[in-house]
């Protein structure tokens, strides 16, 4: 109103209000950014929280270029780096993104160099999926004599055609892991992830060509341990590699994370409703 020209709401509250309405539907409200300059620095932030560069980039995301990393990095927490590019290019990106916790490198020509494994060393990251094979063979030769560790990091996508580590050796890098997703056409053992990591493993993410059992049971009658800790996920279920990501970063429930997480809980509480069951059967 013309007699009112300071906001109704005081600031703390008008940013409640702003950021609550991005969070609800991020793709119609970019129009808010337009509001006020105070505006536009509060929700700068949840605008450029996630990356992808990738044609197939999921609607109401910005779509990044070099240019808007450099100015937006900082803000950055999960980016997906599907590119036909030269490393030095990636640490260069990756080096406008200090803050990132979630990182997705899937081109197929990356060259981990020196250079680049010194910028991944330094990033806070939490959630790493990467081809861990070739980023072996690389680090044996850039750093022949130092032990590489990424102790921060607690969910691992380990991804290519072919993975020549033992789960020990990949231990060896992540000693933090608790969640783990991986294929069985990769070479690694199901059975070796579990005995490897031991109790700290809380989630194991198994992607088949065929499953017969319909409730993604344990071992859905195949040879692999019959452990809670298991989940098996038909690879026809997430074709769409990209959205499938975008919805981990997003850590919404439709994550594959949080579904294998509400699968294994169901698990442990019909085993612990089973125990019970058991010991006032004896008792009587």
């Amino acid at each position: 109103m013309a007699e009112q020209p300071e906001p109704i709401f005081p600031p703390e509250i008008e940013e409640i209000i702003f950021s609550l309405c991005a969070q609800s539907d991020l793709p119609n409200s970019k129009h808010l950014i337009f509001v006020a300059k105070r505006v536009y620095a509060w929700l700068r932030p949840q605008l450029y929280k996630i990356a992808i560069f990738n044609s197939t980039r999921p609607k109401g995301l910005p779509r990044f270029d070099p240019n808007l990393l450099e100015v937006h990095g900082r803000h950055l927490r999960h980016i997906l780096l599907w590119v036909w590019t030269y490393s030095h290019e990636l640490a260069t990106y990756l080096s406008w993104c200090p803050n990132v916790v979630d990182l997705a490198l899937w081109g197929h020509n990356i060259i981990y160099d020196r250079t680049l494994i010194n910028q991944l060393r330094d990033l806070p990251l939490t959630h790493l999926s990467f081809d861990v094979s070739v980023f072996h063979g690389a680090s044996m030769t850039e750093f022949p004599s130092t032990t590489i560790s990424f102790p921060t990091v607690t969910h691992l996508e380990p991804i290519g055609l072919d993975i020549t580590l033992t789960a020990q050796g990949i231990k060896n890098y992540f000693p933090s892991v608790t969640h783990i997703l991986g294929d069985e056409t990769q070479g690694l053992s199901a059975r070796d992830i579990l005995d490897c990591w031991e109790d700290q493993l809380e989630v194991l993410i198994w992607y088949r060509e065929e499953l017969t059992d319909p409730d993604l049971g344990p071992n859905n009658g195949h040879d692999l341990p019959n452990d809670p800790r298991l989940v098996l996920i038909h690879e026809d279920q997430y074709r769409e590699y990209v959205n499938e990501w975008n919805e981990r970063a997003k850590d919404g429930p439709e994550s594959i994370w949080r579904r294998a997480e509400g699968i294994i809980e169901s698990r442990l509480d019909a085993g612990r409703g089973s125990n019970r069951a058991v010991r006032r059967v004896s008792a009587e």
